[in-house]
């Protein structure tokens, strides 16, 4: 887009916020390919956000400007949802480059050095947010026919050890039947890290919850572990079910085979009660249900059972 001005004639003031890069403009403009009798006007990148989505700014990507100043920077913004965050980063990147055959041409050969360095950028920039454990997700037009197989951009940006998903492979553009290829992309990434941490953690909660099963069971009583597990423990197959409940000693999920009522959008309990060494045998048949939802918590309500 030219200007935030030029936005809002699309996305109206009173239900978008409007974040355009900061680059400057460019001086002097540069004359159009096919009439240069007429000059190109400022090109930004950014993103209109609906009013009442939670985002925050960070600062523009300017090494996507590679020293250029018709090279357009990033725009860096996160936004937030239900306690989840995905950082988003908007491009343009460098025309011209846009395949094989581009590669190969000696008149190109300034312009896909232009792109190298701008995937060069992005590599880095998707190292730090990794890094940081963040999703991410970059988009935009890159110019470049990313999906054909074997691609030099491609793989720079998204090397074996840290692969990238592109969203765009395996399907055909219905833009314009002239060009089957997408050379605008969405590439998600990230947040491997942060949820391999956190994962590892509710492992040895886990242990330790079944270390203490083991005990009671040891002496003899019954027992009834109840709180937020935050885990979906009865969705088939989960593996934190069968370390705390394997088949040699078995516990009773009081949320199996119930929907949630909470809220329609998570219909799978992550709060439970969970009983063993003969407490399922008390619980008063059909006492199990839900408390109505309060709060600011929208994916938990508390759960109850009656047991004598």
């Amino acid at each position: 887009m030219e200007n935030p001005a030029a936005a809002r004639r699309v996305f109206p003031g009173a239900d978008w916020h409007v974040e355009m890069s900061s680059r400057p403009a460019m001086d002097p403009p540069r004359p159009c390919r096919e009439n240069p009798a007429m000059s190109l006007g400022h090109l930004g990148t950014g993103f209109a956000i609906r009013k009442g989505i939670s985002y925050r700014r960070h600062g523009d990507l300017a090494d996507l400007g590679m020293g250029n100043p018709f090279q357009r920077w990033g725009t860096d913004i996160t936004v937030r949802a239900d306690g989840r965050e995905l950082r988003l980063l908007s491009v343009h990147l460098a025309s011209g480059c846009w395949g094989r055959k581009q590669d190969g041409e000696s008149r190109r050969r300034k312009t896909c050095a232009i792109l190298r360095g701008q995937m060069r950028s992005l590599r880095a920039w998707t190292d730090a947010r990794r890094a940081e454990g963040a999703a991410f997700v970059i988009l935009g037009d890159f110019n470049r026919r990313l999906a054909l197989p074997g691609d030099w951009a491609w793989r720079l940006l998204s090397p074996p050890g840290a692969p990238l998903s592109l969203l765009t492979r395996g399907v055909a553009s219905r833009c314009n039947p002239r060009y089957p290829d997408f050379i605008d992309h969405l590439i998600a990434g990230g947040g491997e890290s942060r949820r391999r941490k956190t994962c590892a953690i509710l492992r040895g909660q886990m242990r330790s919850l079944r270390a203490w099963t083991d005990a009671r069971r040891a002496e003899g009583a019954a027992f009834v572990i109840l709180g937020d597990f935050n885990r979906r423990l009865a969705l088939p197959g989960d593996w934190a079910w069968r370390l705390l409940s394997p088949p040699g000693a078995p516990l009773s999920l009081l949320t199996r085979g119930v929907a949630s009522r909470c809220n329609p959008r998570y219909p799978d309990f992550i709060d439970h009660l969970i009983a063993g060494g003969g407490a399922g045998a008390m619980q008063v048949q059909g006492s199990f249900g839900e408390l109505p939802r309060q709060g600011r918590h929208p994916d938990h309500c508390a759960v109850w059972a009656d047991f004598r």
